[in-house]
């Protein structure tokens, strides 16, 4: 007979890199220029294949939202309100090295462990050539930095939007996007839910934040939080044997930062790469959490975790996922993936088909292609 302890859903680890894209690094706020990355170099195509290795060798597609303002190459920055420095004068070319732009549009296009999301034009507000904040689609009060922020009118975010993909489009980038990750969050339930209806517009599918409580569901969109902080926003040269494990109530989606992955001299990028593979192979024999495979994977595992009722009956187990249903996700119905202590040898006998999904120490992981809400497991 099947316990209730013997079972679980278990977390989805996925990593998030946030502010892919910028061509220079360092932090120019206090010449009215945007946060950046913080890293004091220049960012190359080798950073782009730090973030494809790392997602190869554990076989996760890590979510990289992009930064694109310093990308503009025809300059429609010049007609986006409140998106730079310069207003009407607004020249891309100190920022931009074309030819290293064309390098990386070709990799991260052909790249199996890439996946571009929405992050923003210059993740900053400017009003009167003053930076007034770096939360792109939320505007201080008053236009003053330190006011406090709201979240910008409809036309304002979709002009954002609209430049974001004008940009994206014209380098030919192929990939389809489904997510999104806010410069900052939402303040309350009407913007997130404002804010969802917009960038359903544009194919969103997925979006995750930090200060989103939980999982929730808007507009077919589902939001989840990022349960974890990386590192320090700026830093880099991590050494992955250093930073602290998850438990199965922490783990969750990782809000990284691009240089959380990097070294400050490029050519160095890959010398951690087996550290980052025990880092995330640590994680994934705790029982509780399962190494996500793409943001997909990751948001609907999340949800079914928060909105499912498991308990015990005759010995078996019911898995009850119609409040996870109910939350009505706009996209494919994805499997459920649960974790049993070593001994158990399940069987779903409603509500699914059932298969081995990997073997850990102490436990194994199942994938359940659904059927069903209710899932019998005996």
């Amino acid at each position: 007979m099947m316990k209730k302890d013997q079972i679980t859903i278990p977390a989805a680890l996925q990593l998030v890199t946030d502010d892919v894209g910028w061509m220079i690094g360092r932090d120019q706020r206090w010449e009215n220029h945007p946060s950046r990355t913080g890293m004091p170099r220049r960012h190359v195509l080798e950073d782009y294949i730090a973030l494809n290795e790392v997602g190869r060798t554990v076989n996760m597609k890590v979510l990289a939202p992009l930064v694109l303002g310093e990308w503009d190459k025809n300059n429609i920055l010049r007609r986006v309100p409140y998106s730079n420095k310069y207003g009407e004068n607004w020249d891309s070319a100190p920022f931009l090295d074309y030819e290293e732009a064309e390098k990386i549009r070709d990799y991260v296009n052909s790249s199996e462990y890439i996946e571009p999301a929405i992050h923003g034009l210059l993740h900053d507000v400017w009003y009167n050539g003053e930076n007034i904040g770096g939360q792109e689609y939320f505007i201080p009060e008053g236009y003053k930095r330190g006011g406090n922020k709201q979240l910008a009118p409809p036309e304002y975010l979709r002009s954002h939007l609209d430049a974001f993909f004008e940009i994206y489009q014209s380098w030919g980038f192929t990939k389809k996007i489904r997510g999104f990750v806010s410069p900052g969050g939402p303040n309350n339930a009407w913007e997130t839910n404002t804010l969802a209806s917009i960038v359903k517009e544009y194919g969103v599918l997925y979006w995750c934040n930090h200060r989103i409580e939980k999982c929730i569901v808007q507009n077919g969109i589902i939001i989840n939080n990022k349960t974890i902080v990386l590192a320090p926003w700026e830093a880099y040269d991590l050494d992955p044997d250093t930073l602290p494990a998850y438990t199965a109530e922490t783990a969750g989606i990782i809000g990284g930062h691009w240089p959380n992955l990097l070294r400050y001299n490029p050519a160095l990028n890959l010398e951690r790469l087996d550290a980052w593979k025990r880092f995330f192979e640590r994680q994934a024999e705790v029982f509780g959490i399962i190494l996500s495979r793409d943001i997909e994977f990751a948001e609907y595992q999340q949800l079914y975790k928060y909105y499912s009722n498991i308990t015990e009956q005759d010995g078996m187990i019911i898995i009850d996922l119609s409040d996870a249903d109910k939350q009505k996700p706009a996209g494919p119905c994805q499997p459920l993936y649960i974790s049993v202590r070593n001994g158990i040898t399940p069987v779903v006998s409603e509500g699914g088909t059932l298969s081995l999904y990997e073997t850990m120490q102490n436990f194994s992981n199942y994938r359940i292609d659904r059927a069903g809400a209710r899932i019998v497991i005996a």
